[in-house]
This record gives structure tokens, sequence and C-alpha cells, in this order.
């Protein structure tokens, strides 16, 4: 299992990465993340990311510390392909991510800070909808989504509006949607409930 974890003690951004799929019993020793002179410049020249390189094997723990505006969160932006690079390389499990994003998209599965979940759909509608998002084959899109409700407790709730649940079924059905296409690696952000 990969455990990436950022924090700092002024932050409200605390990340987690994690290697998961439905069984996670094998673990081989790859490189997960490598990032190489990552930098990232926004308008106005503000560098974001300033030449960050690291390696994350799979099965290490690493820690990505740093006050706000140290580019934490840019940086996972990157690793989960919501922004590019303007220089340097990044390769999540071998793949270049600035090449085949979607590939990389295929690989992960990511829970932002936020509540993401559409309270005006059910469950089986959200995983639906980012089961196409995240390119599951047509023919395994039930499956999958089944299993991602079964796994996070949720099957007997599937086809509820989600404004009916509570904030943590909302949160286990956002960690069921970023497991729909079963990645490689899963990526979620830490709030406030938990500590």
């Amino acid at each position: 299992m990969i455990l990436l974890y950022y924090t700092c003690n002024t932050c409200d951004n605390n990340d987690v990465f994690m290697n998961s799929t439905f069984d996670d019993h094998n673990i081989q020793e790859i490189t997960a993340i490598e990032a190489d002179h990552l930098t990232k410049v926004y308008r106005d020249n503000i560098r974001a990311v300033d030449e960050i390189s690291f390696s994350v094997k799979q099965g290490e723990i690493f820690g990505l510390l740093g006050p706000n505006g140290a580019g934490k969160t840019t940086t996972i932006k990157m690793i989960i392909t919501l922004t590019k690079a303007n220089s340097g390389t990044l390769h999540v499990l071998g793949v270049d991510v600035f090449k085949s994003p979607e590939t990389v998209r295929e690989m992960l599965g990511y829970v932002p800070q936020s509540i993401s979940v559409d309270t005006d759909l059910t469950a089986y509608e959200n995983l639906l909808i980012f089961s196409k998002l995240s390119y599951v084959n047509k023919m395994e899109r039930n499956e999958r989504i089944r299993d991602a409700l079964e796994y996070m407790d949720l099957s007997s709730r599937a086809n509820d509006l989600v404004k009916r649940y509570s904030g943590g079924m909302m949160r286990r059905l956002e960690i069921a949607q970023a497991l729909v296409n079963r990645p490689k690696d899963f990526a979620f952000r830490r709030t406030k409930y938990w500590s």
C-alpha cells in the first residue's frame, strides 16, 4: 500500500494518497510516483512549484510537507492530471502524466476535500457518471458499481437520493466513486472529519 501524506500545522490542505484496489495483497517493488524537476508557474510569473523532485515506491510512506502556498496542492493536482507542469517530468506507475493523462486517470482514484457527489442523484447514478468519466468499459460498469457500493457498505441505499445520506455516507460514496474504476493509486483529501 502506498501512503503519500502531506500536511502542515497551519494548513487546511491535508491530503492522503494510498495505493488501493479491492485487494491490495500484491505489493511489488515498483516506482509509484516519480517527479523530476517538476515546475508549475501560474499567471503573473507566480511560481507555485519550483523544480521539485521526488520518488515514491509502492509500499513506501512519503510525506510532502510545507506551509500554505508551498505548492503541495498544485503538486497533487499535477499527479492527478488536473493541471500541467510548465517543465519537468512526472510519472505514475511508469506512465507519463503529461503525455498520457487518460491512462493515468484510469489508474487513479481521487476523493477531494469538498463533497463532490451530486446530491440530486442516487448513489448508483453518481457512480455511473463517474465510471463513464473514468473510461470504465461499458460491459463492466454495473459489476464495478455494485462492487464499489458493496465495498463501502452502501448497497442497500444504492437507489436513494444522496441528499438523504448522512455526511459520513456521502464520504463513503465518494470513496466508492474513486474505487469504481479499480484504480492502482487512490487519493483522498483529509478533511476536518478525520483527525
